[in-house]
């Protein structure tokens, strides 16, 4: 059973397109996996995982707050979300990029 970052319920989903290239696909997630996600989402406490890679966020001369402040606005957009429409017991689509 594979369990690494790969089977994080957020990243999955069935793939149903490739678009403008090799690493570019559309992703559907059926409902039961965007529950997950939901879940997995709000079990994430963010303040810990920025605390403990906050240097990974850096880079030379210190990154600017605003940088640090848009990631954390949009992991709550991706968290509500996802709540909200695992509430409404819907897929979503997406487009990722590799």
């Amino acid at each position: 059973m594979r369990t690494g970052s790969e089977c994080l319920p957020v990243l999955g989903g069935r793939h149903v397109a490739t678009t403008g290239g090799p690493h570019e696909v559309l992703l559907v997630p059926p409902p039961d996996s965007v529950r997950a996600a939901a879940g997995f989402l709000a079990g994430a406490d963010t303040d810990a995982l920025l605390a403990r890679n906050r240097s990974k966020l850096r880079v030379v001369g210190g990154a600017p707050d605003w940088r640090v402040d848009r990631l954390v606005a949009r992991v709550e957009a991706m968290r509500s979300f996802y709540r909200e429409t695992a509430s409404a017991g819907q897929a979503v689509t997406k487009r990722v990029y590799g």
